[in-house]
């Protein structure tokens, strides 16, 4: 691997692991990088990331912390990465909500987490995924309360399992 080319979710994701999900936290980047390239390349990216708005350098305390722009972004290459390495255990995960009218905001943000994690609608509230996906509606949604609005159904029989393996792109073993 080139140590001048470092990725940008590389960086995202180590940044998120370092500050533990916590935007405020300051950090030195090149402690947090120190395994991903150079010196000069790790501030290449520290200064492109400043430029993006991603985050804020204070070069007096050699100390970085997130904006919320580059938090969020930290945090969903942070999730999309943990899916990677998610393997289907042969169940099935629904996810069944009834928010309230009231709570519409909270509701439509469930909705676009759960098209983030590449859950798929069978109904308006009604999800399926292959996946546990408690930890990172945890982590993307941090008021989220399991029993509140949500209920999680898991399941190893469904009706459309066929259909189902064919969205997700599993094969049924013969």
């Amino acid at each position: 691997m080139n140590k001048n080319i470092i990725k940008s979710s590389e960086v995202l994701i180590c940044i998120y692991q370092a500050i533990k999900g916590n935007r405020k936290s300051l950090f030195d980047p090149l402690a947090v990088l120190k395994n991903l390239g150079t010196t000069q390349s790790i501030m290449m990216k520290v200064y492109a990331f400043k430029r993006s708005g991603w985050l804020v350098y204070r070069p007096q305390i050699i100390s970085c912390q997130m904006t919320e722009l580059g938090f969020n972004k930290a945090r969903r290459a942070y999730i999309k990465a943990s899916f990677k390495q998610k393997k289907w255990d042969g169940h099935w995960w629904f996810l069944v909500f009834d928010v309230p009218e009231k709570k519409r905001a909270y509701r439509e943000k469930l909705r676009r987490c759960l098209i983030e994690m590449n859950c798929r609608k069978l109904q308006f509230s009604v999800w399926v995924t292959p996946y546990d996906i408690i930890d990172e509606l945890k982590i993307l949604l941090p008021s989220f309360k399991v029993g509140d609005w949500l209920q999680v159904i898991k399941s190893r029989e469904v009706s459309n399992e066929k259909e189902l393996r064919k969205i997700f792109g599993f094969v049924k073993k013969q």
